[in-house]
């Protein structure tokens, strides 16, 4: 029995709080230092900041590792850095809105053959509907309406995973989106992947505005950086330092702030 095909059970309780669309987007490798909403010099979150009154902003969130294969299975299920067993993914939080009654949405850029698997789509497959596109992460945009469109009245959960600012940063967003030049360093096209993913949030809140909706964004974990290396940016090692693993994290709605409550008796 795999670790998708294991099921636990849940004894939930569910409280109306006037939120029907829970929307979370996972970055990748978003760098703290880099976004201009918590400080850095260069205007790289303008969507954001806009919306920034609606937004509750965690300022001290860690990720569990500083690789996606094993930062988002911590994020999203119940296992722990301290006592970390792959037994404890299928407690994660698609099986639990599951079982709550919720339609339940994967969307993904990073294709199903990279993520083919990993715990991560172990996770994924869980969810009712999934869709993996091949290209820019705007393209999950079209199947974020379908799916906010689709069985009207039904309480949704939907998940998109990013493609960010993974490496290499100069190639995973568009040149023609690029609004800091010359494109000539990884400092440049890596501002540009942080600007390029803010759009993209600008965008998702847009469709969410008229709806009962909430939406939550972190990161699965930033990156280390050396200007003296060939490239600058990279994923943290064993012994990773803060910027790998600290990343941010931040929550809102189109009106006001709500929370899903879901407990376990």
């Amino acid at each position: 029995m795999t670790i998708a095909d294991t099921i636990p059970h849940y004894d939930l309780v569910i409280t109306d709080n006037n939120t029907d669309v829970f929307v979370l987007v996972i970055g990748e490798s978003a760098r703290t230092d880099n976004m201009s909403i918590y400080g850095y010099s260069r205007p790289t979150t303008p969507e954001l900041q806009k919306q920034k009154s609606r937004l509750k902003l965690f300022t001290q969130a860690i990720s569990g590792a500083p690789y996606t294969a094993l930062a988002v299975p911590l994020a999203l299920s119940a296992d722990s850095v301290l006592h970390h067993d792959i037994r404890n993914y299928p407690d994660n939080i698609i099986n639990m809105a599951n079982q709550a009654g919720f339609d339940t949405w994967w969307l993904s850029a990073q294709s199903a053959f990279r993520q083919n698997g990993t715990a991560v789509a172990s996770i994924a497959m869980r969810a009712r509907n999934r869709i993996y596109v091949r290209g820019y992460d705007e393209l999950l945009l079209p199947h974020l309406a379908e799916a906010l469109n689709s069985n009207p009245g039904s309480r949704k959960l939907i998940v998109l995973h990013l493609t960010g600012s993974h490496e290499p940063v100069c190639s995973n967003w568009p040149r023609d989106k690029a609004v800091f030049k010359p494109l000539d360093t990884e400092e440049v096209c890596y501002d540009n992947s942080i600007h390029y993913t803010d759009s993209l949030l600008g965008q998702i809140f847009a469709m969410l505005e008229t709806r009962r909706a909430s939406v939550m964004y972190f990161s699965d974990h930033g990156l280390e950086y050396d200007p003296t290396k060939e490239h600058a940016y990279f994923h943290g090692g064993i012994k990773p330092s803060q910027q790998a693993i600290m990343f941010r994290c931040l929550s809102g709605t189109a009106r006001h702030w709500e929370s899903m409550s879901i407990a376990r008796r």
